[in-house]
């Protein structure tokens, strides 16, 4: 699979919020999407339990130390894709200090962009995520990558026509998904956001029970838990 999105690579819904959190295929749909020149981005199955292993043992903020990983961690029970976001809060500071073209540090200009900058790696291919709900962190996401943040090795480059065709691509996508209209009843792309409070269950119905919140949630048009 391969999701023309510019600047988000995984958009994490896992529908679990306990220590193992089985993915059915449409949510493995909405971590899979690429950035500029990426490579086809699969899910991979190993990643994705060496991930919900090491997410079980409740490690924290410690990495494995066995490649391309990030951590994220709450003390309260929030979702998946809000930890995720808290990855991607670091692009700003990466087009700002960072450098696209090589990489040299997680850190650049003393602000973290090393978890945005593995999210985005353009030779990637592969990624898997775990999520666990541990003592320390009720809410507990890790995710695993086939490679990444390889000091002097770019990042992405953005000097080739398929990256601007991929910019003007999400621009329109974008510009859709905000300007859809509110929705009590049915709810997708072309069709409809949910109303705040409401999830967008995976038939594309605005609601709030746990079949409209839960596994297949579609985070882009509502709400999910």
């Amino acid at each position: 699979m391969n999701f023309k999105f510019l600047s988000v690579l995984v958009a994490v819904l896992l529908a679990a919020q306990g220590t193992n959190a089985g993915l059915t295929e449409a949510q493995k749909k909405t971590l899979l999407k690429s950035v500029l020149q990426m490579k086809k981005i699969n899910w991979d199955d190993n990643l994705a339990a060496e991930a919900q292993k090491y997410a079980n043992k409740c490690r924290g903020m410690v990495h494995a130390g066995v490649g391309g990983e990030n951590l994220a961690g709450h003390t309260s029970k929030v979702s998946p894709d809000y930890l995720f976001n808290l990855w991607m809060k670091e692009k700003n500071d990466f087009l700002k200090y960072g450098n696209p073209n090589k990489f040299s540090s997680v850190n650049a200009n003393g602000k973290a962009i090393g978890h945005y900058t593995q999210i985005v790696w353009a030779e990637n291919t592969k990624v898997g995520c775990g999520f666990a709900s541990c003592s320390n962190y009720k809410s507990y996401l890790v995710c695993r990558y086939g490679k990444g943040n390889i000091i002097g090795k770019p990042v992405y480059k953005k000097t080739s026509k398929r990256s601007i065709e991929y910019e003007e691509e999400v621009e329109v996508e974008e510009k859709e998904v905000k300007m859809l209209p509110i929705s009590y009843d049915r709810c997708g792309s072309g069709i409809g956001k949910c109303a705040p409070g409401l999830c967008c269950s995976r038939y594309g119905w605005c609601g709030s029970t746990e079949q409209h919140c839960d596994t297949g949630c579609q985070s882009e048009f509502g709400e999910c838990h």
